[in-house]
């Protein structure tokens, strides 16, 4: 699988203009098949925990500038 840039947990990132979240746990990062794919895991301001691969995440998130 191609290499791309996973992100830093307890980074900021934003998913349209008002939902805010923050990076927790990135799962399957060192064994990533079709099967099990790299996984973000990130907390919502609410309280609500969430999982995204990473091309999902990276394709449907923006990085919330620092």
């Amino acid at each position: 699988m191609p290499e791309r840039k996973i992100p830093d947990i307890g980074s900021q990132w934003r998913w349209g203009s008002w939902r805010f979240y923050t990076v927790i746990l990135i799962a399957n990062e060192h064994f990533e098949t079709n099967a099990h794919p790299t996984m973000i895991i990130y907390l919502g301001r609410n309280g609500k925990i969430w999982a995204k691969t990473l091309t999902d995440f990276t394709n449907t998130m923006k990085k919330v500038k620092e």
